[in-house]
């Protein structure tokens, strides 16, 4: 039974006989966002680094923010708590991960300012969507993990797709953020599929050219090609 639980804990999956599981918050700035531990993988820890970086760039309010990869909205909702856009959408392929998004959601009477969507990467995603802003912290580990899909990306393919697909969903001049971890991946793992999907590298940020022994969390922020970045990008603000 044990072996059982654990595989239905990896994969969000809950038969009739699971155990009960309770709620649980964090709190970013007068927001509580609402989970359970099993899809907790970082987004209150090293995924709140998202928002130090932002700041520290001068990145003015956003309009629209999407979060891929969301998970329960840690990165999302704590943008939006900290007054770094004005509207929030979030998805992930978990139906359990998007429940709590939606609990978040209406704990906290935000239903015109945030929306949460199950989609396989952007499958699902409404075509009306547009964004200003994407930050992701996808599954980090090709190599590791393996069975696990909140710490595995076969091959690489979750962002190989996400790449591919991002582009139409961003306004002019809109920005990818998303954090990579030196100890699974560098910037040359996903340059060549990022520019195969019409996507620019503007900078990295806290990156090394080899992999590393330890966790080393890294930005890699891109813009579209032929877009003209915002000033908070280039540094020219």
């Amino acid at each position: 039974m044990e072996r059982l639980w654990n595989h239905v804990h990896q994969h969000y999956l809950f038969p009739l006989f699971a155990p009960v599981i309770p709620w649980k918050t964090a709190s970013y700035a007068g927001l509580e966002v609402y989970y359970k531990e099993y899809i907790e993988v970082g987004g209150t820890t090293f995924g709140q680094q998202f928002i130090p970086f932002l700041k520290g760039r001068g990145m003015p309010k956003q309009q629209r923010l999407f979060e891929w990869c969301a998970g329960a909205g840690f990165v999302g909702f704590s943008a939006l708590a900290h007054g770094l856009c004005e509207t929030v959408a979030l998805a992930d392929v978990s139906e359990e991960a998007v429940k709590a998004c939606r609990r978040t959601i209406e704990k906290n009477r935000l239903g015109n300012r945030a929306a949460a969507y199950v989609s396989d990467n952007l499958r699902d995603i409404p075509r009306s969507e547009q964004w200003d802003l994407v930050l992701g912290n996808p599954p980090h580990h090709a190599d590791e993990y393996v069975g696990d899909r909140r710490g595995y990306d076969e091959g690489w393919g979750i962002r190989r797709e996400f790449y591919r697909t991002v582009a139409p969903f961003l306004k002019p001049g809109g920005v990818i953020v998303v954090c990579e971890n030196n100890r699974a991946s560098t910037l040359a793992d996903f340059r060549a599929m990022i520019g195969d999907g019409g996507l620019a590298v503007a900078f990295t940020h806290n990156d090394l050219p080899e992999r590393t022994r330890e966790d080393r969390f890294y930005f890699i922020v891109l813009t579209r090609k032929g877009d003209t970045p915002p000033a908070w990008v280039t540094g020219r603000g």
